[in-house]
This record gives C-alpha cells, structure tokens and sequence, in this order.
C-alpha cells in the first residue's frame, strides 16, 4: 500500500459527485451523519495513513469511507486539540488543504531529483509508478517530466503540451502524461475546473439569499467594471449588522464566500492576507466559510482585531440581521 493512494482520494470531485448524485446513489450509500474529527497543529496529514480495505464497495463509497476512516484512526495531540463535528465537505476540504502543504513542502526536493526521474522513466518504469513510489501527484511530477523530455524553456509551453497532451510528439510520453492527468484528480486541469465551478455555485447562492432578503449590493463583476481591481464577491451598498458565532454584532460592508473548511492554518496564510485588502479599501467585512470553521480562527481575529467577523452559513443562524438606519431583515 502506498502513501499516494490516500491522496488519490477526490476532495471537492467526490462532494459535487455527492450532491449531484445523491438521488440515485440513495438505494447504496446510507447517509453520513457529521463525524467527529481531532484536528491539530502537526506536520501530518490524511496521506501518512493507508486506506481500509472495502472489498466490493463502489469507488466513490470506498473514497468517502476512506477519507472517514482516516480522519477517524488520527491521534489526539497532546496539546490540547480541537474537536467538533464536521460534515462530509469540511472532511474532504481539510484533507485537500493538508494536501496541499504537503506537495508545497516537498516540490523543491523532487524538482531537484527530476533528472534521475527521467533516467527511471527511459529504462521502462511509467510516470504514474514514479508518482506512487516517491509520493507526489502524477499530474505535477508528469509536468516536470515534460518540460525537461520535451526540452521546453518555458513554463507557458508546459502548461500548453499539458493541456494539450496530443502536442507531444513522443507516443509513449504522451500515452503517459494523459494517463497522470487522468488518475490525478486534485491538481489536474479536470480538478481546478471542477473546484472553480463548486465556488462559483456559492458565490451564486449568496447572491441569490442576499436578494431574497432585499439587500441591495454590487457583485464582483460590477465592481471590477468601475475599475477597481481588488474586489471581494460581494460589496453591500447599505452596511448591515451581523452576529458572530460569539454572539457579538458587527457592522460589514462586503461578503466574501469560500467554499472551504477554514482551518487556523488556511486563514492566516492565504484568507487573511487576501481579506486585509479588503478591509483597507471598503472597511470591516464578512466572511463566509461554508463548510465550517475552527475556534482557532475566532481567535486569531478576537487576537488582531483584523475587522472581519466569520460565520459558517448566511444568512446567520440569528433572529434577524439589521441596517444602520434600524431597519430589520428577518432571516429566511
């Protein structure tokens, strides 16, 4: 069993599957209540622990099994974690993040191994047996063959033959690289498109709430047709009040949606630079994990007092959201 094959485990392809075919997956797959899940701080991740057995399931039933599994069989750090109950979206959203950091970590050290990988691939091993052996994504270790096989100076070139893999002249190189795009369903192009389409579906469904409770606002693309070029999904033209999970109100005058579970890590690293921007440009704002967030994240914000306030849902799970000039929204 290799470390890879967790990996291959489809994070956000295997949510929109589950949505999607929810209906006619009803007569074989019971439903998954929230299961409770020890997250931590560590280094480690879903991809250090094999996947169970489950002889016979379906290949979407022992993917979500897997990932349960996994999250299930983590041990309780010793520092005091944090345990809740997440859905089935925030499991598969913080494994995709964990994922993530751990391909950022290690790319540096298989890009300077990829000659060695080129003399495996010309004695007969396939890229996709490299890609499992040394624990790295097809799609990405097949980009890096590529550009050196191919002799490409540029990286506009790579992403060209990889998206366009019958441009490679070498038949087995090309049988190669479709076979990696194909296997590989979380950095494959296949995988940013499907990632993309999910958060633009909650982008929509804010929107969509946003007019049902009669909030007048501006959308990102209205916003960027003024010209203005760092621009949240949505800038409220009326500042509302909202509460927080700690039941304080705050005044926002943009949303943001991320079709994400927000973990410490993610927030401070890549939401809370973004949102800053925002802050600096339209003031105090909203942002909207989907999918759930950890208690590390209110503190961080309760800690630097960035002015963003984050919910899990929207409209709030609260009696009413309210306009500065003391008009009152009831929730749907």
């Amino acid at each position: 069993m290799h470390a890879y094959d967790l990996m291959n485990i489809p994070p956000r392809l295997c949510s929109l599957l589950w949505r999607r075919l929810s209906r006619r997956l009803a007569c074989e797959l019971p439903p998954l209540k929230p299961t409770r899940v020890w997250l931590w701080q560590g280094q480690q991740g879903f991809a250090l622990y094999p996947p169970p057995h489950c002889p016979g399931a379906s290949l979407l039933r022992q993917r979500v099994a897997t990932s349960t599994e996994a999250a299930m069989s983590l041990p309780r750090a010793e520092e005091g974690p944090e345990s809740q109950d997440v859905s089935l979206d925030a499991l598969l959203s913080i494994r995709h993040q964990r994922l993530v950091r751990h391909v950022k970590a290690v790319s540096g050290d298989h890009r300077r191994h990829v000659l060695a990988y080129c003399r495996q691939y010309e004695a007969g091993e396939s890229i996709h047996e490299i890609a499992r052996r040394v624990c790295y994504p097809p799609y990405l270790l097949a980009r890096m063959l590529v550009e050196v096989l191919c002799k490409v100076e540029t990286r506009t070139k790579v992403t060209e033959l990889m998206r366009a893999p019958h441009l490679i002249a070498n038949h087995r190189l090309r049988r190669e690289v479709m076979h990696c795009i194909a296997v590989d369903i979380d950095f494959s192009p296949g995988a940013d498109r499907v990632s993309r389409s999910i958060g633009l579906d909650y982008e929509r469904e804010l929107q969509l709430r946003l007019r049902a409770l009669a909030v007048p606002f501006e959308d990102e693309a209205m916003l960027r047709a003024r010209g203005l070029p760092k621009t949240p999904d949505v800038r409220l033209s009326v500042p509302l009040g909202v509460v927080d999970a700690c039941g304080k109100h705050h005044v926002v005058n943009w949303i943001d949606s991320k079709a994400l579970y927000g973990t410490r890590e993610t927030f401070e690293g890549e939401v809370l630079p973004q949102v800053t921007r925002y802050v600096n440009r339209f003031g105090p704002g909203c942002v909207v994990f989907w999918f759930g967030f950890c208690p590390g994240v209110q503190e961080l914000l309760s800690a630097q007092e960035c002015h963003v306030v984050v919910i899990d849902d929207f409209p709030p799970p609260v009696e009413k959201l309210v306009f500065l000039n003391g008009d009152v929204l009831e929730t749907m």
